[in-house]
């Protein structure tokens, strides 16, 4: 039996089509695509959002087994269905396709791969099949690259031409102009991060002689699984991944099935099904112990969702971190409030061999990393490395640093908005709330300004203040202020008491949020905030920003051609010089992040400001680094993303970058081209640098324009005080590199 997935899903046997019912394609694609058993109550609970989800499994397999599709034994625990798919012999003909070929191997590309399945089973399983067409899509467009390239270099260009013609009705984005050949050897990845935490799980795998507790907390599709693969790589440990469940038996089988998997031969005739395991549990446990001293395996066991094993986990973890040999036991959780009851159940393990991680945000660097390994057998001029960078610090600007909504940002062909992965991903992360709070966080996602109690309570009633209250318990809002201060170096942040208002802690889920609501409710909310007279409401739709996807052919993007940005010119005398790219320190990185919305960080001795901002009125974002004398100062930095304001609410005195001292603060926009309308004998007229905005912060004066997307040197005089740097914007990305303030060197920070 063949599945085919690139387009709609379907089987077939010997050449005719196998009629499967459409749960049956589910469930026999996701086992064939995982390549390994799974149990029964995951598949059911995957596939199937109702109160009795084992009976509809039983279901589907009886009717699998009546019309002669294929068998699962009755009474075995874990289901396991492998067949031949269509990609792999698409992708292995590949080098061999040549002009005579070219079409019949180009019709196997129906449409979107794993298309038919988007309305079926959980939110889960509609995250795992976007993760997996993912996968095939990146796969099918580096194939049909391969052998464009290849074909234009024996200089078949009717054959390239069809290719890209495909490509283009697919909806797959294949390089403007052919590249070089690839380099001997695999592609390099165009997706690898480098994770801070390698180092601590790779330096336990490395130096542990006894067992090792390491607690895991990040956020679904932060990166969990990437930081464990990536850590193992060559360091001779096997990977256990596993799913908690309830029910003891069912998880300690499925572990004895994958350590089964790694035992040497000699070995896996002790460990078949009865001959090496006790039927009680603690006798099977006891077991898998002996079993794998006895094999030499160094072996990392992850846990998912490990709260879900609350009843039996603490035993299991005791007795494995009691265990004379070495081994690391990895508890990973995705949720604020499983955190925390992870570490209650856990918390009698002996602190020298506990060891908490937190997934941390992508960061600029990370992203920039990745390319340049990508783009490693291409030599890039200084103008492709600055829009490396730039696409670098745009897509962790707008993704917030979450990996998953990054997949997502790269994934996307041309259009704007959140991702509708990310939007699902995004709306299960609250699945677990109150029907009735869950929606009236909706309601709340079409104020355009910070919430008070007042008009929470003009929208939602009488529960608005449990709604607050718990979406402030969850983290969904957080109390914000107009303004906010930071302390630098030292990144402190603290929020006043006082504070009554509230604001979505992420414009990601107000956007998701917003969506869930209907056209006519969305209508008649904007109705009702006029009503009670509150700032102006959202658009008709979740609000749409200017274009900033991050292009995955970025040098081809920054060579010129279609699709390339015009080149930024200055029209406007601008104070700034064009600056060479500052040297990185060795130093760690420290990250704050405001109520407000601001990523502040310090990276390789550089100051880095993000913002995605919620879709409001900007806050104001001072940064103070202590007394100043009155003296000369130069900054080098780069602004790479600049939103001033939403459109419907001018006039906030927005400014990219402020620079100050003693309550005299200096603020600077991005470079505006001069319309084409004004001739060049207008030009100078149109063109003073004293002509500032229409608005700007109080008591501020408007130095001038920076460039974006490149470094740039700024000189001026400061009288003695606290230095300040500000920062006002909806959506913003800022580094910068140096500041010297008269003799005193305050950026780099550890310099």
């Amino acid at each position: 039996m063949q599945l085919h997935l690139l387009g709609h899903v379907h089987f077939t046997r010997d050449g005719r089509n196998v009629v499967v019912s459409s749960k049956s394609a589910a469930l026999l694609t996701y086992l064939v695509l995982e390549r390994q058993a799974h149990h029964r109550e995951h598949l059911a609970e995957l596939l199937w959002d109702t109160a009795d989800p084992l009976r509809n499994l039983r279901v589907e397999l009886a009717r699998l087994k009546r019309d002669g599709v294929t068998t699962f034994p009755e009474r075995q625990p874990m289901l396991h269905f492998a067949c031949l798919t269509d990609l792999d012999p698409w992708t292995e003909a590949a080098p061999q396709v040549d002009d005579a070929h070219l079409l019949g191997w180009l019709a196997t590309l129906r449409g979107l791969p794993l298309s038919g399945l988007e309305d079926l089973g959980t939110r889960a399983y509609q995250q795992w099949l976007e993760g997996q067409r993912w996968n095939i899509i990146e796969r099918v467009e580096q194939t049909l690259g391969r052998v464009r390239r290849r074909l234009s270099a024996q200089h078949h260009a009717g054959a390239a031409a069809q290719i890209l013609a495909r490509a283009d009705r697919l909806g797959l984005r294949l390089p403007d102009e052919p590249a070089p050949p690839d380099p001997p050897g695999p592609d390099p990845p165009e997706w690898r991060c480098v994770w801070d935490e390698q180092a601590t799980l790779g330096g336990l795998l490395g130096r542990s002689t006894r067992p090792q507790l390491v607690r895991l907390y990040g956020r679904r599709g932060s990166g969990k699984r990437s930081l464990i693969r990536q850590s193992l790589q060559g360091s001779g440990w096997v990977h256990l991944d596993l799913q908690a469940t309830e029910v003891r038996t069912l998880f300690q089988e499925v572990l004895w099935q994958q350590l089964e998997a790694h035992l040497p031969p000699r070995q896996a005739p002790a460990a078949d099904h009865g001959a090496g395991r006790a039927p009680d549990p603690d006798g099977s446990l006891a077991g898998l112990a002996s079993t794998l001293r006895h094999s030499g395996l160094n072996a990392l066991i992850s846990v998912q969702n490990a709260v879900r094993g609350r009843a039996w986990l603490p035993d299991l973890t005791g007795f494995l971190l009691d265990l004379p040999f070495p081994l690391v036991l990895l508890l990973s959780e995705s949720t604020p409030a499983a955190w925390e009851e992870l570490q209650d159940l856990t918390g009698f393990a002996d602190p020298a061999r506990t060891h908490d991680l937190h997934m941390q945000p992508l960061t600029t660097r990370m992203a920039l990393h990745a390319w340049q390994e990508r783009y490693a057998h291409e030599p890039l001029t200084p103008t492709e490395r600055e829009a490396l960078y730039t696409q670098a610090a745009r897509l962790i600007q707008r993704s917030d640093g979450w990996p998953l909504h990054a997949q997502a940002l790269l994934r996307q062909r041309g259009t704007d908005g959140l991702p509708d992965g990310v939007r699902t991903a995004l709306l299960s992360e609250i699945a677990a709330l109150p029907r009735h709070v869950r929606q009236a966080l909706a309601r709340l996602s079409l104020v355009h300004a910070p919430i008070a109690p007042d008009l929470a309570g003009e929208l939602i009633g009488p529960d608005a203040h449990a709604a607050l209250t718990l979406g402030v318990q969850h983290g969904l809002l957080v109390p914000a202020a107009p303004e906010e201060r930071l302390t630098v170096p030292g990144l402190h942040h603290r929020t006043q008491d006082d504070v009554r208002t509230v604001q979505f802690a992420s414009e990601a889920m107000r956007v998701a949020l917003a969506g869930s609501l209907t056209g006519m409710e969305r209508q008649a909310l904007r109705e009702q905030l006029t009503h009670v007279h509150a700032p102006p409401p959202a658009p008709a739709a979740p609000p749409a920003r200017p274009p900033q996807h991050p292009h995955p052919d970025l040098p081809s993007l920054a060579r010129g051609g279609p699709g390339r940005a015009a080149p930024l010119t200055l029209t406007r005398p601008a104070p700034a010089a064009r600056a060479a790219p500052p040297p990185d320190l060795p130093t760690f990185r420290r990250e704050t992040r405001t109520p407000n919305g601001y990523r502040v960080a310090l990276d390789s001795g550089h100051l880095e400001v993000m913002r995605y901002g919620w879709y409001g009125p900007p806050p104001l974002l001072r940064l103070q680094a202590g007394p100043v004398p009155d003296g000369p100062w130069t900054l080098t930095a780069r602004l790479d993303v600049y939103r001033a304001e939403p459109d419907h609410l001018p006039g906030s005195g927005a400014h990219a970058l402020g620079i100050g001292s003693g309550g005299a603060v200096t603020v600077y926009l991005p470079a505006e081209p001069v319309p084409q309308s004004v001739t060049q004998a207008d030009a100078p007229a149109n063109a003073r640098r004293d002509a500032p905005p229409a608005a700007l912060p109080d008591g501020a004066l408007f130095g001038g324009f920076v460039p974006l997307g490149e470094w740039f040197t700024l000189h001026g005089h400061g009288q003695a005080g606290t230095l300040e740097l500000t920062v006002r914007a909806l959506d913003v990305a800022l580094t910068v590199a140096a500041l010297r303030w008269g003799d005193a060197t305050v950026l780099p920070a550890d310099a």
